[in-house]
């Protein structure tokens, strides 16, 4: 068999891969047909994808956006894609979601979830689907026909779940594992996808009891909202290179006399940004994490600008360590913000 011909057999393979991503395929799933079936088809080419692909760029990257609401309210979560270097026109993931404190609207139109909403124009559309055995939602991003045009950086759907009655604490809303997320580029050739491995999901934030003054006897009550407290941390980073290492550690302490509710975000150089589970610190403490990145987000080498939000006045010091081939480290001089 010449080159020619075992390409065109293989294009012809891969291009088969690319009905799962269909509005056929989408349309069995609703209809009943389990997700193990409705992803098994997404995969059946990685085998030979793998055998053909060459190292290029860094993998695409695919995650979830976090959010802060109080019980009884809709809350939403952004689809993030990051995809530099890549011609990505087909992605596929699943969504599961702690549904001891969120629900989804399970209604659908159009065959799709109402409660996803599509931020990609023509020729791209969004079909989603629930699989209530799992209780994971499947999304798929696709186009019928070919184009050259791949998918854009940035936000692509926007799910839209609701904080029961009576929640408290941090919902998880993250990106199922297995089956694994996939992208293919216009020849149904599978590229390399990370699923950054960031807590997303809902801080549910409590409800602020109101008062009300003397002689107001009938009248409602006021909500007295906490103000939020930001400080911004530049230039975090966590770089590990032939032997070498660098990382940004980060010291939060808690100054003041009650307890402080704290939630990290990360604005990575790429613009885009995660966000890690919230923490809390008791009155006189501290929390210390010698690679901030990592404790916070997982790992991967990363670097941006590091925020962090509380209801009171905290202590924050930083500093950048280095080790060399020989394990030799040096670490740079310590910044402090208030």
């Amino acid at each position: 068999m010449d080159y020619n011909e075992r390409t065109e057999k293989e294009r012809g393979l891969l291009g088969w891969r690319r009905s799962a991503v269909s509005p056929d395929t989408c349309a069995i799933g609703i209809n009943g047909t389990s997700m193990k079936t409705w992803m098994i088809s997404l995969g059946l080419t990685a085998l030979m994808s793998a055998a053909v692909a060459a190292q290029g760029p860094m993998p695409a990257e695919i995650l979830l956006g976090s959010a802060t609401a109080p019980p009884g309210t809709e809350v939403p979560i952004d689809v993030m894609f990051h995809a530099p270097g890549h011609s990505a026109t087909a992605l596929a993931l699943s969504i599961e979601f702690d549904a001891s404190r969120l629900t989804l609207d399970t209604s659908t139109t159009g065959g799709s979830l109402t409660a996803v909403e599509s931020l990609v124009g023509p020729p791209y559309r969004v079909s989603s689907f629930y699989f209530p055995q799992s209780g994971r939602i499947g999304i798929s991003i696709y186009t019928d026909g070919f184009i050259t045009d791949p998918l854009p950086d940035g936000t692509l759907a926007r799910l839209h779940l609701k904080v029961q009655p009576g929640a408290e604490g941090f919902a998880y809303v993250r990106i199922a594992p297995t089956p694994a997320p996939e992208a293919a580029d216009r020849y149904g050739s599978l590229i390399q996808l990370t699923a950054t491995p960031s807590s997303s999901g809902v801080s549910i934030s409590p409800v602020q009891s109101g008062s009300t003054s003397t002689g107001d006897v009938g009248r409602d009550r006021t909500r007295h909202h906490v103000p939020e407290i930001m400080v911004t941390v530049p230039d975090v980073l966590r770089l590990h290179d032939r032997g070498k290492a660098s990382a940004t550690a980060l010291t939060v302490t808690n100054p003041g006399d009650e307890r402080v509710d704290v939630s990290f975000s990360m604005q990575r150089r790429s613009g885009i940004i995660v966000t890690a589970a919230p923490i809390e610190i008791e009155p006189g403490e501290f929390w210390r994490a010698d690679d901030v990145i990592g404790a916070l987000f997982g790992d991967g080498d990363a670097g941006g600008i590091l925020s962090v939000v509380s209801s009171r006045p905290l202590d924050i010091e930083a500093r950048t360590w280095h080790t060399d081939a020989r394990g030799v480290r040096t670490t740079d001089e310590t910044r402090s913000f208030h």
